[in-house]
């Protein structure tokens, strides 16, 4: 059964090192829109984030946002799905986060929510935000933890840590993870992703093959997150990058390049367009 759709995760994936879109991938992606192939992303950034490349990239089918928290059309304007997180569970998170002097982002759509301490201010780093204007205007600081509670309550659909000492980053998603129960993973080593217990990107690509009217044996995916385990296994082809985490590449049929040598390329023109 061919391929006719393709669902790719951003960052570490699609993207270069350097946070951009190779030609090859470009010309890889034209290729599947003429044949009738639909293409869309699955990303844990927020709609804000995420726009540019949606734009850029021309996608027409509906895009997976927030980990799969969010699933709607490209301009942002129809969802199909939004799940938001209880006050009592944002809270929780947010209680570990200053017991373990660490930091807390709460996202929406359009913004990301976070206090104005040190841990937090330390780690916007990781975002690179010099790099990316639309992002620099979506940070909200605060001046307590109260201030963020007040503003993100009922709009919040995923929370973020972003601890770059890996042995407590390890420690603050155990005792995330003993303290209630939610979804969390590390879509990239520093990085812990919390939103609602069962929200998936695996979840949201079969809501969005089901729109489309397409089986699970016509989608393909490609990631390289611990966020994206789940993609592989409700996909009929599961790419890893050759820089995924071994989840990843355990719950893959194919591993390919790394995102730095045109490994999202190299597996669109050998399973989709059959370049080989």
């Amino acid at each position: 059964m061919s391929i006719k759709l393709v669902v790719t995760d951003l960052d570490g994936t699609l993207l270069t090192s350097d946070k951009k879109v190779s030609p090859r991938a470009m010309r890889a992606i034209e290729a599947m829109r003429e044949r009738g192939v639909h293409f869309t992303i699955a990303t844990g950034r927020n709609t804000a984030s995420a726009a540019g490349i949606i734009r850029q990239l021309r996608i027409q089918a509906p895009v997976i946002v927030g980990n799969g928290a969010f699933v709607h059309d490209p301009d942002g304007k129809k969802f199909y799905h939004k799940e938001l997180m209880p006050e009592k569970d944002i809270q929780t998170v947010m209680d570990v986060t200053r017991e373990m002097d660490t930091s807390f982002y709460a996202f929406d759509e359009e913004l990301i929510y976070c206090p104005r301490t040190r841990a937090t201010e330390e780690s916007v780093r990781w975002f690179a935000i010099a790099k990316n204007p639309i992002l620099q205007k979506s940070f909200r600081w605060f001046d307590t933890y109260e201030q963020v509670m007040q503003a993100v309550s009922g709009r919040t659909a995923k929370l973020l840590i972003i601890e770059g000492d890996l042995e407590k980053n390890a420690r603050v998603r155990a005792e995330v993870e003993r303290r209630v129960k939610v979804m969390i993973v590390n879509s990239e080593p520093e990085k812990l992703d919390i939103s609602n217990y069962g929200v998936s990107k695996g979840r949201a690509i079969r809501q969005v093959a089901e729109i489309l009217g397409l089986k699970k044996e016509e989608v393909l995916a490609l990631g390289d997150g611990e966020n994206d385990a789940e993609m592989m296994e409700n996909a009929g082809i599961g790419v890893a990058m050759k820089n995924a985490v071994d989840a990843v590449k355990d719950a893959a049929d194919f591993v390919t390049l790394d995102n730095d040598a045109d490994g999202f390329a190299y597996a669109i023109e050998r399973f989709v367009l059959h370049e080989e």
